[in-house]
């Protein structure tokens, strides 16, 4: 009879057995989307086209303010939906120019767990170096915001737009 060393593999999913009263499968969220990483690549949901289309687009609404649009991204294996034009108002410029992040992050901390949408303010034009990217925090960037010294009111050309950027953002794909 062959001999087995400790078992290395795992399967799933299958339905909870009962064992001594007791639920024998146990299983995280992290489990779940574990399949999903093998299909698809993080980033935000490409449109019929394959570009970002419209998908979570950062555009301006006057004077410091800035909307993330409609739409849904695969962040560190978690899902994010976007359901309606989220408004953030940017603070008034100093006499130093900085570059306003919008970060879409996924924080699967035990005390956290749910996405969220934040400016991270850079003195320098972002890299993938200011992204968190490690243990349960997964963070990409669909814009950042040019924000030159003094500025009172945002513009179009301010907005440089990231969600097609591999590094800083990305456009989902299949395999």
């Amino acid at each position: 009879m062959p001999t087995y060393a400790e078992k290395t593999y795992r399967g799933g999913f299958y339905n909870n057995k009962k064992k001594s009263g007791a639920d024998d499968r146990v299983y995280t969220a992290k489990d779940i989307r574990k399949p999903y990483d093998t299909i698809y690549s993080d980033g935000v949901l490409p449109a019929a086209d394959g570009t970002a289309g419209d998908t979570l687009k950062v555009t301006k609404t006057g004077g410091m303010g800035i909307a993330v649009g409609v739409g849904n991204a695969k962040l560190g294996g978690a899902w994010f939906e976007n359901s309606a034009a989220y408004n953030i108002t940017l603070d008034t410029a100093g006499s130093a120019a900085r570059y306003d992040c919008v970060i879409i992050r996924n924080d699967d901390s035990e005390d956290v767990r749910e996405p969220t949408i934040y400016i991270k303010s850079l003195s320098a034009i972002p890299t993938v170096n200011n992204l968190t990217r490690a243990g349960d925090v997964y963070e990409i960037c669909v814009a950042y915001v040019r924000v030159p010294a003094f500025a009172t009111a945002i513009t179009d050309e301010d907005i440089i737009d990231t969600r097609e950027d591999g590094a800083l953002c990305n456009v989902m794909s299949g395999v």
